[in-house]
């Protein structure tokens, strides 16, 4: 009786349910059955199934599903060698109904007869990892009569993905099942068809024959092709109908992400009477971190659809995870473990959206557009094309353009650039767009509800060092990893100092000791600004990039007191000097909160330049993309009736390493002993 009541008298349930005992079986408890036997799933399915079950842990058991995928494709690229994405899209059926780009090919078994090969991949880990399961445990493993017998709850229970998998994606692996049952039913009826050849003659098989190899023989002409003109793995998975739009003189391809700006965007031009496609792009994964476990593209996705179905024009979904991967996703990697601040959206517009995208799909339309808050025009010198800040100054993403290039600007359209946020709400309140509510992402573009402090320790994971009082030269606490923070950071803090020191803050974090990995804070950041002055005056830039595509800065910018004629490009006049003193405004990051700091321009010989401001800043911290602008001509009339300032982003450099000699350890705290501890290594190098 005891047994039979729990705690606060709630009844506990019985352990077999008296419903589930038939008459026949004598009172006796039901046989428990072993994994794969009650429900009979092929051999090598159930062993997979059961591997995966044993791991006890959710997220465990994702990595594991994780790193089937990564097995498959592996053993894949293997055996297809280089083309071996192209050979399976080709020969393969895409999943309907899959977020993620999904592909699936099955052939008859050259050793096993009545049994498959199975084959495909994803975009997506969890996805891949899902399709490894099947491929994995079905190929030359189970004929088509228990292929076509199998449930996707079934295989999600048995391997206890059930537990940890939302639905979406137990709907995903029927989808993938139901794609690989179609292609077998389609192998089954070509063996019919072979049986009746050989009874009716093979007339008809040799034209088949003919057939076939006219379509392969096309399909390595396409693939040398592509090959010749040096399209990415991305790019094969674009859809017929964006490789092969004919370009119009009013064709537009618009980015539309899921949010209110692009929405906006796609309808100005589409009221323009321009000729829209509209176009989702999907880039580095939340998914890719697995525990999130969460579709990432479903509600963008869904948005997305119904603004483009509002405006009567197509939507194509495009996946450039590898290009993300290799051109930014590495790149905020390995700047991080540097100890550097990275800054990866603006290297996500100049290298993926404005850079893959628009060398693939940009040659088939005139132009692209986005619902960046930016300007352009052709008023630059030798009518080259400027990058102006927008109407809206507070949402201004000029900072995140300050990367692109001439042939990159002269093909991209900025509808909202005279707009304010204002307008562009009350315009998609005045349409009724089913994005006139959504709010502003705040995030980093590839990373969706994921924190970036989670990326990090996932790639990186934690390097335990020394926080150091840069006043006492006092250890006062322990940071998990240099890369967890950035100069002039206050906030997250706290949990790592010892008790007593947290009530004397607030702290900021004033430097790093990369050598040492040692974080150096001060409480007297704010107070004592003199004492910090030239480091938080002097900035220190490489990596300078102009966006005049002139290798220098516009002519007219140059001070007045220093002939055009001299500057070389090389930051030198005739005599070998510096010119120095070019009035510029500068952007050391974005956010609704930063102020643009004026100062002085120097630019240095070798192409490094010194920007000299005029007050300190928060925090200058290597590896911050600075973007600069200079003042133009005078703008319209604002509601005040005053002429608002145009201001143009000449270019843009990289914060340098040079700028830790600005903020090194004071004598003392350099001889005290630092014991460093092992690194411990983020999952995904696990896996």
């Amino acid at each position: 009786r005891k047994s039979e009541w729990g705690r606060r008298g709630k009844r506990r349930k019985p352990l077999v349910s008296l419903m589930s005992l038939s008459e026949g079986d004598n009172g006796r408890l039901p046989e428990v059955k072993t994994a794969g036997e009650a429900l009979a799933l092929p051999p090598r399915l159930a062993e997979i199934c059961t591997e995966l079950r044993e791991v006890p842990r959710g997220r465990d058991r994702l990595l594991r599903l994780v790193e089937m995928g990564r097995r498959l494709r592996a053993r894949l690229q293997t055996e297809g060698g280089e083309t071996w994405r192209e050979t399976l899209s080709c020969e393969g059926k895409k999943v309907r109904g899959c977020a993620s780009t999904v592909y699936v090919r099955v052939l008859p078994s050259e050793t096993e007869t009545g049994h498959f090969e199975i084959g495909g991949f994803s975009d997506a880990l969890v996805s891949g990892g899902l399709l490894a399961v099947l491929c994995l445990g079905l190929s030359s493993g189970a004929n088509a009569s228990e292929i076509r017998a199998l449930k996707a709850h079934v295989v999600g229970e048995e391997s206890g993905m059930l537990e940890v998998l939302p639905s979406e994606r137990v709907n995903g692996l029927e989808n993938i099942l139901t794609c690989i049952v179609e292609q077998i039913e389609t192998l089954d009826c070509s063996s019919g068809e072979s049986q009746e050849e050989e009874l009716h003659g093979g007339e008809a098989k040799l034209n088949r024959k003919e057939n076939r190899s006219v379509e392969s023989e096309e399909r390595e002409r396409q693939s040398s092709v592509r090959e010749e003109s040096g399209e990415t793995a991305d790019a094969r998975l674009l859809p017929e109908s964006a490789l092969y739009l004919p370009s119009t003189p009013d064709s537009v391809a618009v980015l539309l992400s899921g949010g209110v700006d692009s929405s906006v965007a796609l309808h100005i031009l589409k009221d323009q009477g321009r000729r829209v496609t509209a176009f989702y792009l999907k880039i580095w994964l939340e998914d890719e971190l697995s525990h999130l476990n969460q579709c990432p593209w479903a509600e963008d996705l869904r948005f997305a659809r119904s603004v483009s179905e509002q405006a009567g024009v197509q939507l194509e979904e495009l996946s450039l995870q590898d290009a993300y991967r290799q051109g930014v996703v590495r790149y905020v990697v390995d700047e991080a473990r540097k100890g550097r601040t990275p800054n990866p959206d603006v290297l996500c517009n100049s290298r993926v959206k404005f850079g893959v995208f628009l060398d693939q799909v940009g040659p088939h339309f005139q132009s692209v557009a986005s619902g960046h808050y930016a300007q352009s025009d052709r008023n630059g010198e030798g009518g080259r094309v400027r990058l102006l800040r927008s109407r809206d100054r507070i949402k201004d993403q000029t900072y995140f353009l300050c990367s692109l290039q001439q042939r990159q600007l002269e093909k991209t359209l900025f509808p909202l650039g005279g707009l304010t946020k204002k307008e562009v709400r009350d315009f998609a309140l005045s349409r009724g767009l089913a994005t006139q509510f959504r709010k502003d992402s705040q995030g980093i573009c590839f990373l969706g509800k994921l924190r970036f402090s989670d990326f990090l320790q996932a790639h990186l994971g934690t390097d335990p060092g020394p926080v150091l009082s840069r006043d006492t030269g006092e250890q006062v606490g322990e940071h998990n990893g240099l890369w967890f923070h950035t100069v002039g950071q206050r906030k997250g803090l706290g949990p790592l100092l010892r008790a007593g020191i947290v009530n004397q803050g607030p702290f900021f974090v004033c430097g790093k000791d990369r050598d040492r990995n040692a974080l150096l804070i001060s409480n007297r950041y704010e107070e004592e600004v003199s004492r910090w002055r030239e480091e938080r005056t002097v900035v220190e830039l490489d990596s300078l990039h102009w966006v005049s595509g002139l290798g220098r800065p516009p002519l007219e910018w140059l001070h007045s007191d220093t002939a055009a004629s001299r500057v070389n490009g090389r930051g030198e006049d005739e005599d070998g000097g510096r010119i120095e003193g070019i009035p510029v405004t500068v952007q050391l990051r974005h956010g609704a909160r930063e102020k643009d700091h004026t100062g002085r321009l120097e630019l240095m010989p070798g192409g490094g330049a010194v920007v000299r401001l005029d007050r300190p800043d928060q925090g200058v911290a290597p590896g911050q993309f600075v973007a600069l602008y200079r003042r133009t001509e005078k703008a319209d009339l604002t509601e005040a009736g005053e002429e608002e300032e145009l201001q143009e982003c000449v270019g843009s450099g990289v914060v340098s390493d040079r700028q830790w000699d600005r903020q090194g350890f004071t004598s003392y705290s350099l001889s005290l002993p630092v014991e460093k501890k092992n690194i411990t290594k983020g999952f995904v190098q696990l896996t």
